[in-house]
């Protein structure tokens, strides 16, 4: 649920026109338990769940930034708060975070970014202190994931009505508002095709010169015939116009060449069996338990050693058919497809790879991709919560981390021990490396 409560207060007083007439009580929720709003009053030395403020700042936020709010991912990992974000990260907070909007009235540190398949991820950080003179110190901190629909409605609810609010002024900040209101709520569809892809890649396209004409024919023409959910993740690579059309075209040749078979439910089945793990709030979390689950309830095993044979199990359970694709050139951004979950067994095209341990860690996250289903994925580097999830699921599958514990004999692991139990597992050091230090285990020495 996200969902924004408002009451209409006087608002007199207040020199700014716009901002006396949309003065109000506001209430940010995304369930009754959560409440972005909460804070402490230090007058009233008493906890309550909204804040007064104008909401025509918020309004203005919203309108300039509304692709941004509804389609722009995280480029990488973003900081717990946007006061401790770093140079490079400020123009993408300023574009996702309430502070941007406050004007000097409060706004909470919430943050809100476009995860996947239909969902954003808000991030709210409780105020640790007092800010300044400030009255109110937010008290709320938790992560949540919400609708697209419900966010965008809330949002559009808002700005609806600060404009009908402010119908009577015909100051310049008004005048913004609904001219930048109008090209947001476009209906033209091509128009706003290419405003929510522009918006991918943190460009506004209404802005003059953000869009050459290379780049609006590749986000436009260049992705005819690809799902939305494979637009999105192939936007969140990194590259120009050239590598958008290319990547586009090796996808489409992936689904033309990936063989369709079924075998008696063995995909089904398996799904069926990790998919409760996959709900774990932390993509590790569900990462781990869904390669633990797989191991014992599809693989029939508990630590032995599987990553040297993974393609040979997996053709016999008949969960993945991995394939490669041929005549593409080699892309370090989009490493694979995986099909479609219309059919009991799903397959997946690789991009070509000459090294073994690589072959074997993208087959096992195509697997966590398949079992994860629903819809076709790509298999890339970024952080959407499904990649990360598969890459946890493949290096656990691979190298299961108790069985690494049992083999360690201290507190530190140097470069020998590692080597040695990466080729126990089979596996690259790095991924062993991996495992140690997110499991906790010890100190991996020469780091």
């Amino acid at each position: 649920m996200f969902e924004l409560r408002w009451e209409w207060l006087d608002g007199h007083g207040t020199s700014v026109r716009s901002h006396a007439l949309t003065w109000a009580r506001l209430e940010l929720r995304v369930d009754e338990d959560r409440v972005a709003t909460r804070v402490y009053d230090r007058r009233t030395r008493s906890v309550r769940d909204g804040i007064y403020l104008p909401l025509m700042p918020l309004a203005e936020w919203v309108a300039y930034n509304w692709w941004f709010l509804i389609e722009e991912g995280a480029p990488e990992l973003p900081s717990v708060s946007a006061r401790a974000a770093i140079p490079a990260h400020r123009a993408w907070y300023a574009r996702h975070n309430l502070l941007a909007a406050r004007e000097g009235y409060p706004l909470p540190d919430l943050t809100c970014y476009r995860e996947e398949d239909e969902r954003l991820l808000l991030c709210c950080t409780a105020d640790e202190r007092f800010h300044g003179n400030a009255p109110v110190r937010f008290v709320e901190r938790f992560e949540a994931l919400v609708p697209c629909a419900e966010y965008r409605s809330a949002l559009a609810r808002l700005v609806t009505a600060v404009l009908e609010r402010i119908e009577a002024c015909d100051d310049h900040d008004a005048r913004e508002l609904r001219a930048r209101w109008a090209l947001a709520s476009s209906d033209d569809a091509r128009r706003r095709l290419l405003c929510a892809r522009a918006a991918m890649l943190g460009l506004d396209a209404a802005q003059p010169d953000a869009l050459d004409e290379a780049l609006t024919t590749s986000l436009t023409e260049g992705l005819e015939g690809l799902p939305a959910p494979i637009v999105r993740e192939l936007l969140a690579l990194p590259g120009g116009a050239l590598e958008i059309s290319a990547r586009a075209q090796s996808i489409l040749a992936a689904r033309v060449q990936t063989p369709r078979q079924s075998k008696d439910g063995a995909l089904r089945e398996a799904r069926g069996a990790v998919l409760p793990a996959a709900g774990l709030a932390e993509p590790h979390d569900a990462g781990w338990a869904m390669a633990r689950q797989f191991r014992r309830s599809v693989l029939g095993v508990e630590d032995e050693v599987v990553s040297a044979v993974l393609d040979h199990r997996l053709e016999a359970t008949g969960v993945l058919d991995p394939h490669d694709l041929r005549g593409a050139p080699t892309d370090r951004g989009l490493l694979g497809w995986v099909e479609a979950q219309a059919q009991d067994t799903a397959s997946c095209v690789l991009q070509r790879r000459t090294i073994p341990g690589a072959r074997r860690f993208l087959h096992a996250r195509a697997l966590a991709l398949a079992l994860l289903g629903g819809r076709e994925r790509l298999i890339t580097e970024s952080t959407h919560r499904s990649q990360r999830v598969a890459r946890h699921f493949a290096a656990e599958v691979l190298a299961p981390a108790e069985a690494i514990r049992r083999r360690l004999v201290g507190e530190f692991v140097d470069g020998d021990e590692l080597e040695a139990l990466a080729a126990h597992f089979n596996v690259h050091p790095t991924l062993v490396r991996h495992q140690i230090e997110n499991h906790h285990m010890a100190r991996v020495l020469g780091e």
